[in-house]
């Protein structure tokens, strides 16, 4: 059901830079999303420049009633009505209407959900090994040996990584940020993701890296620091979740004695508490570019902010530190965390409220939210006002926002909305889900599986791996403990 339409010839600003565009529109993938308004999910414009092949997918635009692709100069418009004309859905059947927007869920549609999980269980992708990633080739196909359904390879990676077309995959270039996209899972009761997590972690020196490989292999990343404060929320979940004390303690003497950075707009006046692991060597190594060494380094990225000292007081205090235990890891650590404590509501809320409305930023306010649900404040007004303020400010179209909204309630109409985006049958890769970086990469709840009416937050195409909804069927299914 693919089909394909010439549109016109640009040009680029270089005279010989010619460019062809046709549209590319994989009718199995749209026809999944054909519920949703203003479906672009497929639509795609195929180029070829030199001989190479891309894909850039569309999004859609009110002003133009049409699925675009802009990449300046150019703006590639397809209209929603040839769209409609080259895929035909009427053949199947269409999903329910959404129910009343606070309906408790009914026995009916909580046996749909298990039935579901069950069969999208047996496509979920895992790993034998989880020191190792998953790629996809040039193609969208697995290309790893190693992959399989996670029913039959339970301690396993679960990210997919992005490759180079026509890189071996021990080459493979990896995006990292395991924690923080393995954390929602933990907590919905996937404790082989805890797991994961916990692998992330060194023993020996305290710190975090983002992902096992990365631990195992620190230069394999040639883009940015080996942590980052996203990736400190997903941490700060998994203590809360498995209360590992003693992981907890050691990361917290990691951050003490690690060499603290200038923090960043300070013209080097103040030093920040540095959460980012060091590089195993001080000087480039040859097949390391200079901009790639210097995207290496610890930045803003690495840095402690207000609003992180509440969320790791508040998981700390949970997993069972006393403050005097605080105090004698770091009394400089225990009173930013004591000062701020009282304000991380009305952070939280006002991050929310000011963050772009779909972005990665405005979904982790929406995990920050769970933290601290997990870590025993159910019943805190800014954190609730938060949680709703994110659902409508997106259009109440997300299952994940909806469930904190509802206050961790599982509704009717949430569970529709993961009946539209969640299949029981395994995604066609061949349009590969787009990562933030253009390649095919991985569906990451707390960034691209965010999704809303088939695109992620940042307006891209998108498809399910399935431990995305597998996490959210288990918090409908009351799997959060």
């Amino acid at each position: 059901m693919k089909s394909f339409l010439m549109l016109v010839v640009l040009f680029c600003s270089s005279a010989n830079a010619k460019i062809t565009y046709e549209l590319y529109a994989d009718c199995a993938n749209y026809c999944t999303f054909r519920d949703f308004p203003n479906n672009c999910h497929g639509i795609a414009f195929k180029s070829e420049k030199k001989g190479e092949t891309d894909f850039h997918y569309t999004y859609f635009s009110k002003n133009l009633n049409a699925c675009i692709h802009t990449r300046p100069p150019f703006i590639n418009a397809i209209s929603m009505h040839d769209v409609v004309s080259k895929c035909d859905c009427s053949h199947l059947p269409s999903l329910a209407a959404l129910p009343p927007f606070e309906s408790s869920m009914s026995d009916s549609t909580r046996a749909e959900l298990v039935d579901l999980k069950n069969k999208i269980s047996e496509w979920a992708p895992c790993a034998t090994d989880p020191m190792k990633i998953v790629p996809i080739d040039a193609e969208g196909k697995f290309s790893s040996d190693d992959q399989g359904s996670c029913k039959y390879m339970k301690n396993g990676y679960m990210v997919l990584g992005g490759c180079e077309p026509g890189m071996h995959s021990d080459f493979c270039r990896f995006y990292g940020n395991t924690n923080n996209v393995a954390a929602p899972f933990c907590i919905a009761g996937d404790l082989d993701r805890c797991k994961d997590i916990a692998l992330n972690h060194d023993p020996k020196t305290g710190a975090w890296y983002r992902s096992a490989f990365q631990r195992r292999d620190p230069l394999s990343e040639r883009g940015q620091p080996l942590f980052s404060r996203d990736e400190f929320l997903g941490v700060m979940i998994y203590l809360a979740k498995t209360k590992d004390k003693e992981s907890a303690r050691r990361w917290m003497q990691f951050v003490e004695q690690n060499p603290k950075k200038y923090l960043t707009g300070t013209r080097k006046k103040i030093k920040a508490y540095n959460i980012c692991p060091p590089l195993p060597v001080k000087e480039r190594p040859s097949d390391i570019s200079e901009k790639q060494w210097e995207d290496m380094q610890p930045d803003d990225r690495c840095e402690m902010r207000p609003n992180d000292w509440p969320m790791m007081y508040v998981v700390y205090k949970h997993i069972g530190f006393t403050d005097d235990e605080l105090k004698t890891i770091s009394k400089g650590i225990y009173y930013r965390m004591k000062l701020l404590n009282p304000f991380k509501g009305a952070i939280s809320y006002g991050s929310a409220l000011t963050v772009p409305a779909r972005s990665y930023e405005l979904a982790l306010q929406a995990t920050t939210v769970l933290l601290f649900r997990e870590a025993g404040l159910n019943d805190n007004a800014a954190l609730n006002a938060t949680a709703k303020l994110i659902n409508d400010r997106t259009a109440r179209d997300n299952p994940y926002y909806h469930y904190l909204a509802m206050g961790n309630r599982a509704t009717e109409y949430g569970a529709q909305l993961i009946k539209k985006f969640c299949s029981p049958d395994k995604p066609n890769y061949k349009n590969p889900p787009q990562g933030g970086y253009g390649r095919p990469a991985a569906s990451f709840f707390d960034s691209g599986n965010h999704t809303f009416g088939g695109l992620n937050v940042g307006s891209e195409a998108n498809l399910p791996i399935g431990h995305d909804c597998i996490a959210w069927i288990n918090f409908y299914l009351n799997a959060v403990k």
